[in-house]
C-alpha cells in the first residue's frame, strides 16, 4: 500500500488557523457593525431632514391661520360676554320690581284708614348703585385661551315709595299713624319693606282747603323703604 505524504499540510493548517482567527472575525464584525451604524445615521439624517421640512410647513401653515384662530378666540370671548349680559338683562327683566302689587296693597290698606285721609300724590324712586364692577375674562398670553371667565357687574336696587296725603280729621286723631299702622299690617308691605320701612317724612301745619275754606287739613308725607336687592 503506497504511503502518501502531504507536503502542504503545514501550510494548509496555517491557512485554516488564519481563517479561524477570532481577531480577524472580530475586525470583520466590527466593520459590518460600523457600516450598519453609518447606514442608520445616514437614514436618520434623511428622516430628520424630512421631519424638519414637515415642521417648517406646519409652522408656516400655523402662522397663516394664527390670525384667524386669534380672531375666533376673541369672538368667543365677545359672544360669552354678550351672553352673560343678555342673561343678566333677562334675569333683571324677570325679577324687575312691579308696582301693581304695591298699589293694590296700598288701596287695601286705605280701606282701614279714616275717610278723612285723602291721598293726593304718589311718588316712586328707583336707584341703582354698582355693588361690584365687572371683571373681564383672563387669557393665557401664549395660547390665547381663556383661563378664567369674566364676572358680570352687580348692582344694588333701592326702591322708595313716597305718599303725600291730606288729613281733614281732628289733630287728636293722628290719622297718619293709623295709616302707617294699616300699611304695616298688610302682608305685602310686611314681607317687602325693610325694618321700620314706613315713617313720617314731613308734616305741614294746618291749612284751609282752597276748595272749601270752611275746612282745614294737615298735609303729611310718608316714606316707604323697600328691601334692597343686589343682583
Amino acid at each position: 500500500m503506497p504511503i502518501r505524504i502531504n507536503l502542504l499540510a503545514e501550510a494548509q493548517a496555517a491557512e485554516e488557523l488564519r481563517r479561524k482567527d477570532p481577531t480577524k472575525r472580530a475586525i470583520i464584525g466590527g466593520i459590518g457593525l460600523v457600516a450598519l451604524v453609518v447606514i442608520y445615521i445616514v437614514w436618520l439624517q434623511i428622516e430628520i431632514g424630512n421631519q424638519k421640512s414637515k415642521l417648517a410647513q406646519a409652522q408656516a401653515e400655523y402662522k397663516r391661520i394664527e390670525p384667524q384662530y386669534l380672531q375666533v378666540l376673541t369672538n368667543r370671548a365677545l359672544i360669552a360676554a354678550a351672553e352673560k349680559n343678555l342673561s343678566a338683562l333677562t334675569n333683571m327683566a324677570a325679577s324687575r320690581f312691579l308696582w301693581a302689587p304695591v298699589l293694590s296693597a296700598l288701596s287695601q290698606a286705605m280701606t282701614n284708614v279714616s275717610t278723612n285721609v285723602s291721598v293726593v300724590r304718589i311718588q316712586t324712586e328707583q336707584n341703582y348703585i354698582q355693588a361690584s364692577p365687572a371683571v373681564p375674562p383672563q387669557f393665557d398670553p401664549q395660547t390665547k385661551k381663556m383661563t378664567k371667565p369674566g364676572i358680570p357687574a352687580k348692582i344694588t336696587e333701592n326702591i322708595r315709595l313716597i305718599i303725600t296725603a291730606k288729613d281733614y280729621g281732628k289733630d287728636t286723631d293722628e290719622n297718619y299713624n293709623k295709616m302707617i299702622q294699616a300699611m304695616a299690617e298688610m302682608p305685602y308691605f310686611r314681607q317687602n319693606l325693610s325694618t321700620n320701612g314706613i315713617h313720617l317724612r314731613e308734616m305741614m301745619p294746618p291749612a284751609p282747603d282752597p276748595a272749601d275754606p270752611s275746612r282745614s287739613f294737615v298735609q303729611f308725607t310718608l316714606e316707604c323703604q323697600f328691601q334692597s336687592r343686589t343682583r
